[in-house]
């Protein structure tokens, strides 16, 4: 995973106002492209990670760096500007979380009833015109000092169900998860079956402007009980 190419995607200016610009400079590589006209800084090739966000300040900075031997790519029509015209509303229940965020720590219960503490970042934007979200969710290894891609989630809403599917998707894991998620008073209650049959929830909740918390927690007597699988503390970054 050490050698694997950091994958970018190319996607027009972002925001508005000075912050727009700053954010479209820093991300940007090639100042002869005329979407980065009269834009100056080390960073102009129109680049963003795969999920979402810019180059972020923090350990994103690596990706910058020539032993991750990173290339420029997209896909064209993936990226999008912001929420489908005519479904802000529905779409802003995860739109909230469009941006970067740090994964301050990631702690999560082996079957041997020890915990793991990791921490990482997360990056989310939109995609497909506004109508679906899709982030990347990264591992930051505390002996290389790199960033590891662990997956991706695609969200999008469903007016016939009035909730969201979401689908998490990792190589590394060899896991794919299906949810669908709602809003449950001030929080985000996403459910599925595991293979055996045990309910799971994936929640979001103390949902702040530059912070929330996310927990994975499963029950085997219907409900009776929930123990805890895995809970993340995240904020968002700020250069």
């Amino acid at each position: 995973m050490e050698d694997a190419p950091r994958r970018l995607i190319c996607r027009p200016p972002f925001g508005g106002g000075e912050q727009g610009h700053a954010d479209w400079a820093r991300a940007c590589r090639n100042p002869g492209k005329p979407e980065c006209k009269g834009l100056q800084g080390p960073t102009c090739d129109g680049s963003r990670l795969i999920g979402g966000g810019p180059l972020g300040p923090r350990m994103t900075r690596q990706a910058e760096k020539g032993d991750q031997r990173g290339r420029t790519w997209g896909i064209f029509g993936l990226p999008a500007d912001g929420p489908f015209p005519g479904m802000e509303e529905k779409l802003a229940l995860f739109g909230q979380f469009v941006g970067d965020w740090e994964i301050v720590e990631d702690r999560y219960l082996q079957d041997d009833g020890t915990w793991v503490k990791s921490r990482g970042e997360l990056h989310i934007d939109w995609i497909l015109e506004g109508r679906a979200l899709q982030d990347v969710f990264m591992t930051f290894d505390e002996k290389t000092h790199k960033l590891i891609p662990d997956g991706t989630t695609l969200r999008y809403y469903d007016r016939k169900i009035d909730a969201w599917h979401v689908v998490w998707f990792s190589p590394m894991q060899g896991a794919i998860k299906e949810l669908v998620g709602r809003k449950v008073g001030d929080e985000i209650v996403l459910e599925r079956r595991t293979d055996e049959g045990y309910l799971v929830r994936w929640i979001f909740s103390e949902i702040e402007a530059r912070s929330f918390r996310w927990h994975s927690e499963e029950t085997r007597d219907n409900g009776k009980t929930w123990r805890l699988r895995e809970e993340m503390r995240i904020r968002r970054m700020i250069d």
